[in-house]
């Protein structure tokens, strides 16, 4: 069953992320603060690449990224992604919307509507930097845990996962 396309939770409304968003992901891209948690600015060929795969991501899978929106201003992107057998949570808020508890909800939304929307997955797995302790407390809240040190874009990177169904 497919995710849906909008929702709301904790003051942001989510919306499926569509190829008519190139200015919108571009300027989450070009932002330093904004990027420098998940491995520095993007350029414009980046950032289409980005939306095109995001958007075959939905068509492919019924489920993928959403924009975050505080009113009519952009607050961020989240989503879930297919992670091989497994779904992978992913989540960037832009910096005015930090520190205010608004990951770790849309992140728990997400992990209960994967579950509600009966999304085929056996577990949920994050990436984050070694050094992000704030996406690692996200991680924590919605009741993932460290499972794994990897690489990723040659950034040293935690694994951290659940059981998708946990009793």
């Amino acid at each position: 069953m497919a995710m849906p396309d909008r929702w709301v939770r904790a003051g942001l409304t989510a919306r499926r992320i569509t190829a008519d968003d190139l200015s919108f992901v571009h300027s989450m891209h070009t932002d330093s603060a904004t990027m420098a948690p998940i491995g520095g600015v993007r350029d414009l060929d980046e950032s289409i690449d980005y939306l095109r795969i995001a958007v075959e991501h939905w068509a492919d899978h019924g489920v993928g990224m959403y924009l975050l929106f505080d009113g009519d201003r952009l607050a961020g992107r989240a989503g879930i992604k297919r992670d091989g057998d497994d779904i992978e949570l992913a989540y960037t808020l832009v910096p005015t919307h930090w520190g205010r508890g608004l990951a770790t909800a849309v992140a728990s939304h997400l992990v209960q509507s994967a579950v509600v929307h009966q999304v085929p997955a056996e577990r949920v797995v994050a990436y984050t930097r070694l050094d992000n302790a704030a996406s690692r407390r996200v991680m924590d809240k919605v009741g993932l845990r460290l499972d794994a040190h990897v690489e990723r874009n040659g950034h040293p990177c935690v694994k951290y996962s659940r059981s998708l169904h946990r009793p």
